[in-house]
């Protein structure tokens, strides 16, 4: 970004020649585009608004969710094959995930 003034006005006048990726087929750009939109732009609105809105220990546990989900949607839309340790190992994610939630709670209540 800091190098965009000096090089748009070279790229444009061709003083300096396009890069490789420049000559990109047009589904490569549409999906930079995609991935710059939607997730670098609008999916990081939605965390940040959700992270102010629910407080930030909490909603940020959430984000521990993202293994799982990748892993399901890797097997049952693409078909990847996963074994049964994996799915072990995402099922103690996911109970160390809710016992963040809830055993601090009921930890701090017995104190009072």
């Amino acid at each position: 970004m800091l190098s965009l003034p000096l090089l748009g006005p070279l790229l444009a006048l061709g003083v300096v020649p396009l890069p490789h990726a420049a000559q990109a087929h047009a589904a490569s750009w549409i999906g930079l585009g995609y991935v710059t939109l939607i997730s670098m732009f609008l999916a990081f609105a939605s965390w940040y608004a959700a992270l102010a809105g629910g407080g930030i220990a909490l909603t940020s546990q959430l984000q521990l969710l993202q293994p799982l989900f990748s892993v399901c949607w890797a097997t049952w839309i693409l078909g990847e094959h996963t074994s049964v340790k994996l799915w072990i190992t995402l099922a103690l994610v996911i109970g160390a995930i809710v016992w963040s939630r809830t055993g601090p709670v009921l930890a701090q209540e017995q104190h009072q």
